[in-house]
């Protein structure tokens, strides 16, 4: 996920993503999306964060 001469920010960061995208799917089972509209915005919110 990270390249072998990684910033600690980095691997922090591609972590993150990977837990912003199970939270989200889990989290906007309240909302009226389907489940491409969840997954594109869960994939997007761990995007932003990656590139942070």
């Amino acid at each position: 996920m990270t390249a072998p001469d990684r910033d600690p920010m980095a691997v922090f960061h591609a972590r993150q993503a990977l837990l912003a995208i199970s939270w989200s799917l889990a989290m906007m089972g309240d909302l009226e999306l389907t489940d491409e509209q969840s997954h594109a915005a869960a994939t997007r919110i761990a995007l932003d964060i990656i590139d942070r």
